[in-house]
């Protein structure tokens, strides 16, 4: 090749990077000129039913709802974000639906069969005369009775990472923190897990979704999270998810049992960290705080705070008993010396020798 060739070639490489720019920057003016936001989203079918999903959409301007378009993004969009879909693509629709307000639209989202495992990822393609945006939304699928909720992340606008720390804030979540520092061409779950693994001390019971608050959390680099396998993360996230869900049920099922009984389970509530978290948990109890990366921490926070409750009773409990048992034994005290009184009293001499014995049982007593 001659230094003609090669200097045109790399022309066109230059042109073709500078097109690649343009369209990206295109792109991302694009999806945030839009004004709209995602908001409330749940999973609305029961375990094991068909997934029916809600996702939220709120401020829309009057143009934006004349004009909006949705549709489940393709299979290749869903391979570009790392992600799976829960369902096969060709059975998955997408209906618009009126919200509370004339600012707001659900999104409904039907397939025919149900999810494969206890997290939704939902990927739509989102349009309007403002522009267009696609959006990604990941919910756990909730038990019966409960509903999940979560905060969306936008696909193609994340913001660079590595070398910073974040505070976790009283109702921060892992979900949220490793949404709002997404790395280009990794998914949520990557992040998720390199997050985890990054700070093994802020998650009691080094569970990903009880991340403690007032922790400070090191945000890794973008080639740090990339390097995670996506199926790996995948894999982790459900079973971090499952093993929250199964943490929670216990506490439910004792509280619902014999509230009493919340004693013996603070260890997984109010100072839920494992063995080697015991002493950190037992000195500041009110940092541990749990956290649900999917809209579930509500109720971990009351079953948390309820176990406290408990405990404190408890204790209290404990405490007035064992004063019982010292006044008791001090009566018994006070009663031995009586005794020993009017035995060394006038008329009494042929006992005499017994005071030091009458002492003994006293003494044993205290």
């Amino acid at each position: 090749m001659t230094q003609r060739s090669r200097q045109v070639k790399h022309a066109r490489r230059l042109k073709a990077l500078q097109w690649a720019i343009a369209l990206a920057i295109g792109s991302s003016v694009c999806g945030s000129a839009m004004a709209m936001r995602v908001g409330h989203s749940r999973v609305v079918s029961v375990p094991g039913a068909p997934l029916q999903a809600v996702v939220g959409l709120q401020e829309l301007t009057p143009d934006e709802v004349s004009s909006l378009k949705v549709s489940v993004a393709d299979e290749a969009a869903w391979q570009r974000a790392g992600l799976k879909p829960p369902v096969p693509l060709a059975s998955m629709v997408v209906r618009i639906e009126d919200g509370m307000d004339a600012t707001r639209k659900n999104l409904r989202v039907r397939a025919t069969q149900p999810p494969a495992s206890g997290a939704v990822d939902l990927l739509l393609d989102i349009s309007s005369s403002a522009g267009q945006r696609q959006v990604q939304v990941s919910i756990l699928v909730p038990l019966r009775g409960t509903s999940a909720e979560v905060a969306p992340a936008s696909v193609g606008t994340p913001r660079s990472a590595g070398g910073r720390t974040v505070n976790v804030k009283t109702g921060d979540n892992l979900f949220g923190i490793a949404q709002r520092n997404a790395v280009p061409n990794a998914s949520v779950y990557q992040m998720l897990v390199a997050l985890w693994r990054a700070n093994p001390e802020a998650f009691i019971q080094n569970n990903m979704n009880l991340v403690r608050a007032g922790k400070k959390l090191s945000i890794p680099d973008a080639a740090t999270v990339r390097a995670v396998d996506p199926a790996e993360a995948r894999r982790i996230f459900n079973e971090h998810a499952e093993a929250f869900a199964k943490y929670r049920s216990r506490i439910g099922a004792a509280s619902a049992a014999n509230p009493s009984v919340i004693q013996g389970q603070s260890g997984a509530s109010g100072s839920v960290a494992g063995p080697a978290d015991n002493g950190v948990a037992t000195a500041t109890p009110p940092q541990d705080r749990v956290r649900l990366s999917s809209g579930l921490a509500t109720d971990s926070a009351t079953a948390q705070a309820e176990a406290q409750a408990d405990a404190q009773t408890s204790n209290q409990r404990a405490m007035a008993d064992v004063q019982g048992r010292v006044d008791q034994l001090q009566s018994n005290v006070d009663d031995l010396n009586k005794a020993v009184e009017r035995m060394g009293t006038p008329g009494t001499s042929g006992a005499a020798g017994t005071p030091g014995a009458a002492g003994t049982p006293g003494a044993a007593g205290t």
